[in-house]
Protein backbone atom coordinates (compact mmCIF):
# COMPACT_ATOMS: atom_id res chain seq x y z
CA UNK A 1 0.00 0.00 0.00
CA UNK A 2 1.40 3.29 -1.02
CA UNK A 3 1.32 5.61 2.63
CA UNK A 4 0.61 8.58 -0.13
CA UNK A 5 -2.48 7.31 -1.61
CA UNK A 6 -5.04 9.78 -1.33
CA UNK A 7 -6.92 6.76 0.83
CA UNK A 8 -4.02 5.76 2.94
CA UNK A 9 -4.11 10.01 3.77
CA UNK A 10 -7.34 10.09 4.29
CA UNK A 11 -7.33 6.91 6.52
CA UNK A 12 -5.19 8.87 8.58
CA UNK A 13 -6.55 12.12 8.40
CA UNK A 14 -10.02 10.63 9.97
CA UNK A 15 -8.37 8.88 12.94
CA UNK A 16 -5.74 11.93 13.39
CA UNK A 17 -8.12 15.05 12.75
CA UNK A 18 -11.18 14.24 14.56
CA UNK A 19 -9.42 13.23 18.08
CA UNK A 20 -7.02 16.32 17.79
CA UNK A 21 -10.31 18.86 17.17
CA UNK A 22 -11.82 17.32 20.04
CA UNK A 23 -8.73 17.19 22.43
CA UNK A 24 -7.75 20.63 21.79
CA UNK A 25 -11.97 21.99 22.20
CA UNK A 26 -11.12 20.17 25.85
CA UNK A 27 -8.80 21.95 26.78
CA UNK A 28 -8.95 25.41 24.94
CA UNK A 29 -9.67 27.96 28.22
CA UNK A 30 -13.57 28.96 28.80
CA UNK A 31 -14.26 25.49 27.24
CA UNK A 32 -15.51 22.11 29.45
CA UNK A 33 -11.98 21.58 31.37
CA UNK A 34 -10.13 24.71 31.68
CA UNK A 35 -11.82 28.12 33.31
CA UNK A 36 -15.41 26.84 32.24
CA UNK A 37 -17.40 29.40 31.24
CA UNK A 38 -21.55 29.51 30.02
CA UNK A 39 -21.61 29.73 26.07
CA UNK A 40 -23.99 32.64 27.29
CA UNK A 41 -21.72 34.75 28.93
CA UNK A 42 -20.08 37.04 26.40
CA UNK A 43 -18.34 39.04 28.29
CA UNK A 44 -17.06 36.38 31.22
CA UNK A 45 -15.70 34.03 28.03
CA UNK A 46 -13.70 36.72 26.28
CA UNK A 47 -12.39 37.80 29.38
CA UNK A 48 -11.21 34.36 30.22
CA UNK A 49 -9.79 33.71 26.39
CA UNK A 50 -8.43 37.23 26.25
CA UNK A 51 -6.27 36.23 29.78
CA UNK A 52 -5.39 33.37 28.01
CA UNK A 53 -4.59 34.64 25.16
CA UNK A 54 -1.18 32.43 24.12
CA UNK A 55 -3.55 29.12 25.19
CA UNK A 56 -6.29 29.89 23.29
CA UNK A 57 -4.60 30.54 20.04
CA UNK A 58 -3.03 27.65 19.93
CA UNK A 59 -5.73 25.51 20.71
CA UNK A 60 -7.66 27.39 18.09
CA UNK A 61 -5.38 26.74 15.48
CA UNK A 62 -5.17 23.50 16.20
CA UNK A 63 -8.90 22.90 16.12
CA UNK A 64 -8.70 24.03 12.96
CA UNK A 65 -6.46 21.77 11.57
CA UNK A 66 -8.00 18.94 13.04
CA UNK A 67 -11.66 19.87 11.17
CA UNK A 68 -9.48 20.55 8.20
CA UNK A 69 -7.99 17.05 8.04
CA UNK A 70 -11.67 15.42 9.30
CA UNK A 71 -13.17 17.14 6.46
CA UNK A 72 -10.48 15.64 4.17
CA UNK A 73 -10.91 12.32 5.18
CA UNK A 74 -14.65 12.42 4.93
CA UNK A 75 -13.86 13.41 1.47
CA UNK A 76 -11.92 10.65 0.73
CA UNK A 77 -14.16 7.79 2.07
CA UNK A 78 -16.50 9.31 -0.68
CA UNK A 79 -14.38 9.28 -3.38
CA UNK A 80 -13.58 6.00 -2.49
CA UNK A 81 -17.44 4.66 -2.86
CA UNK A 82 -18.71 7.04 -5.35
CA UNK A 83 -21.00 4.84 -7.72
CA UNK A 84 -22.12 2.90 -4.60
CA UNK A 85 -25.86 2.54 -3.39
CA UNK A 86 -25.25 5.37 -0.71
CA UNK A 87 -23.83 7.80 -2.83
CA UNK A 88 -26.33 10.33 -3.22
CA UNK A 89 -26.65 10.60 0.85
CA UNK A 90 -22.97 10.39 0.87
CA UNK A 91 -22.75 13.37 -1.39
CA UNK A 92 -25.46 14.93 0.58
CA UNK A 93 -23.86 14.28 3.81
CA UNK A 94 -20.41 15.83 2.53
CA UNK A 95 -21.72 19.03 1.20
CA UNK A 96 -23.72 19.72 4.97
CA UNK A 97 -20.98 18.13 6.54
CA UNK A 98 -18.53 21.06 4.43
CA UNK A 99 -20.62 23.60 4.97
CA UNK A 100 -20.42 23.25 8.86
CA UNK A 101 -16.51 22.60 9.24
CA UNK A 102 -16.08 26.05 7.06
CA UNK A 103 -18.66 27.80 9.83
CA UNK A 104 -16.54 26.46 12.42
CA UNK A 105 -13.24 27.25 10.77
CA UNK A 106 -14.17 30.96 11.06
CA UNK A 107 -15.98 30.24 14.20
CA UNK A 108 -12.04 30.25 15.85
CA UNK A 109 -10.69 32.69 13.84
CA UNK A 110 -12.85 34.85 15.34
CA UNK A 111 -12.59 33.27 18.77
CA UNK A 112 -8.79 34.24 17.81
CA UNK A 113 -9.69 37.86 17.36
CA UNK A 114 -11.55 38.06 20.15
CA UNK A 115 -8.71 36.96 22.60
CA UNK A 116 -6.51 39.65 21.05
CA UNK A 117 -6.12 43.34 22.28
CA UNK A 118 -6.45 44.98 18.94
CA UNK A 119 -10.16 44.73 18.52
CA UNK A 120 -12.04 48.07 19.85
CA UNK A 121 -14.29 46.96 23.09
CA UNK A 122 -17.36 48.31 21.25
CA UNK A 123 -16.67 45.86 18.80
CA UNK A 124 -16.61 43.04 20.98
CA UNK A 125 -20.63 41.78 21.18
CA UNK A 126 -21.20 42.31 17.13
CA UNK A 127 -17.84 39.26 16.90
CA UNK A 128 -19.35 37.47 19.67
CA UNK A 129 -22.50 37.94 18.00
CA UNK A 130 -21.25 35.98 14.78
CA UNK A 131 -19.29 33.92 16.11
CA UNK A 132 -22.20 32.25 17.82
CA UNK A 133 -24.61 31.91 15.16
CA UNK A 134 -22.10 30.47 13.09
CA UNK A 135 -21.47 27.76 16.05
CA UNK A 136 -24.92 26.94 16.14
CA UNK A 137 -25.81 27.12 12.31
CA UNK A 138 -22.45 24.73 11.77
CA UNK A 139 -23.80 22.68 14.14
CA UNK A 140 -27.01 21.86 12.73
CA UNK A 141 -24.51 21.42 9.22
CA UNK A 142 -22.01 18.65 10.92
CA UNK A 143 -24.72 16.92 13.00
CA UNK A 144 -27.54 16.22 9.94
CA UNK A 145 -24.47 15.34 7.81
CA UNK A 146 -23.25 12.94 9.68
CA UNK A 147 -26.73 11.59 9.56
CA UNK A 148 -26.64 11.41 6.38
CA UNK A 149 -23.36 10.01 5.73
CA UNK A 150 -23.60 7.68 8.24
CA UNK A 151 -27.20 6.43 6.41
CA UNK A 152 -24.92 5.92 3.10
CA UNK A 153 -22.67 3.86 4.87
CA UNK A 154 -24.79 1.57 6.45
CA UNK A 155 -26.43 1.15 3.07
CA UNK A 156 -23.00 -0.61 1.82
CA UNK A 157 -21.89 -1.50 5.59
CA UNK A 158 -20.83 -5.47 6.35
CA UNK A 159 -20.48 -6.64 9.31
CA UNK A 160 -22.48 -6.41 12.91
CA UNK A 161 -20.12 -4.00 15.18
CA UNK A 162 -19.75 -1.40 12.28
CA UNK A 163 -23.14 -1.26 11.80
CA UNK A 164 -24.26 -0.73 15.44
CA UNK A 165 -21.41 1.82 15.53
CA UNK A 166 -22.84 3.62 12.63
CA UNK A 167 -26.48 3.71 13.96
CA UNK A 168 -25.56 4.94 17.27
CA UNK A 169 -23.41 7.77 14.96
CA UNK A 170 -26.38 8.33 13.12
CA UNK A 171 -28.84 8.73 16.16
CA UNK A 172 -25.74 11.01 17.95
CA UNK A 173 -26.27 12.93 14.99
CA UNK A 174 -29.28 12.97 14.88
CA UNK A 175 -29.94 14.45 18.79
CA UNK A 176 -27.09 16.82 18.06
CA UNK A 177 -29.29 18.56 15.21
CA UNK A 178 -32.27 18.86 17.51
CA UNK A 179 -30.34 20.38 20.25
CA UNK A 180 -28.43 22.52 18.06
CA UNK A 181 -31.80 23.62 16.94
CA UNK A 182 -33.05 24.13 20.32
CA UNK A 183 -30.38 26.23 21.40
CA UNK A 184 -30.65 28.11 18.26
CA UNK A 185 -34.80 28.66 18.98
CA UNK A 186 -34.66 29.10 22.58
CA UNK A 187 -32.06 31.58 24.05
CA UNK A 188 -32.87 30.42 27.28
CA UNK A 189 -32.04 26.78 26.77
CA UNK A 190 -28.94 27.69 25.15
CA UNK A 191 -25.76 26.61 27.33
CA UNK A 192 -28.01 22.70 28.42
CA UNK A 193 -28.71 22.29 24.51
CA UNK A 194 -25.34 23.40 23.51
CA UNK A 195 -23.40 21.04 25.99
CA UNK A 196 -25.61 18.10 24.99
CA UNK A 197 -25.03 18.56 21.38
CA UNK A 198 -21.31 18.90 22.17
CA UNK A 199 -21.55 15.81 24.08
CA UNK A 200 -22.33 13.71 20.72
CA UNK A 201 -18.66 14.57 19.81
CA UNK A 202 -17.48 11.75 21.61
CA UNK A 203 -19.84 9.03 19.12
CA UNK A 204 -18.95 10.92 16.03
CA UNK A 205 -15.05 10.92 16.91
CA UNK A 206 -14.85 7.23 17.67
CA UNK A 207 -17.60 6.72 14.45
CA UNK A 208 -14.94 8.70 12.33
CA UNK A 209 -11.42 6.97 13.45
CA UNK A 210 -13.19 3.06 12.87
CA UNK A 211 -14.15 4.82 9.30
CA UNK A 212 -11.07 5.66 9.05
CA UNK A 213 -9.19 2.24 10.18
CA UNK A 214 -12.31 0.71 7.16
CA UNK A 215 -11.01 3.11 4.56
CA UNK A 216 -7.31 1.64 5.03
CA UNK A 217 -8.20 -1.94 5.22
CA UNK A 218 -10.15 -1.16 1.98
CA UNK A 219 -6.92 0.02 0.30
CA UNK A 220 -5.07 -2.98 1.32
CA UNK A 221 -7.87 -5.84 0.38
CA UNK A 222 -7.57 -3.86 -3.15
Amino acid sequence: MNLLSTNKLGAISLVVGPTLAFIMFLIQPGGLLIDSTPGSDALGLIGVWQANAVMVKITSGLIMLGLALMAFGIYEVHVAHRGSRGDGLNMAGLALISIGVIAWLVVQSLVITLASTYPPQEAWMAIYAIRTSLLLTGGVAVSLGIVLFAFSVLIDTRGMAFTILTWLAALAGLVGMAEWLVAIFNSDAMDSATTVARGMYIVYVIWLITLGIRLAKEEEEG
